[in-house]
């Protein structure tokens, strides 16, 4: 009897254990969880803007791989206007592919954009791609031209 009353007491305790610490297992689990359908995105913080005719500006970019496996995604224009120049960038140097381990969100690539000295005021859209084996996206940055002042808007 003495015995069945040691395991009670083991059993009691290893349930009162198992019941602590079982959400703290389930919200672990639920962090490293894959999205349901894998992705992959361009983005950047400021997809719509005013800019001047002259501006040169710096467009931060991000990465976002869920796709299930890491890989390299080329870097792409799809549209510009006319005149207008832009290349991609990180850590001080011009690249036209960024790797991406699986999970990760790439933040250290930029878009470097001139804006001509004539480009007429009004509305303009640049189309920016990352490709991917077998996941793209494309990132549309619209730019509203402002008939102000030349140079260095903000």
């Amino acid at each position: 009897m003495y015995m069945n009353r040691k395991w009670t007491r083991a059993l009691a305790l290893l349930l009162a254990l198992m019941t602590l610490t079982a959400p703290a297992l389930a919200e672990s689990v639920a962090e490293t969880e894959p999205p349901a359908e894998p992705y992959v995105e361009l983005s950047t913080p400021y997809p719509a803007m005013t800019v001047n005719a002259g501006d040169e500006m710096t467009l931060d970019l991000a990465i976002d791989n869920y796709s299930g496996q890491s890989q390299d995604f080329v870097l792409g224009i799809l549209e510009m206007p006319e005149g207008w120049t832009g290349d991609f960038s990180a850590s001080g140097q011009r690249v036209s592919t960024v790797h991406a381990r699986d999970g990760e969100v790439v933040e250290s690539v930029a878009f470097e954009l001139t804006v001509p000295l004539e480009a007429e005021a009004g509305d303009y859209a640049i189309v920016l791609s990352a490709t991917g084996e077998d996941f793209a996206d494309e990132l549309t940055i619209d730019l509203t031209v402002s008939a102000e002042e030349l140079g260095n808007s903000s």
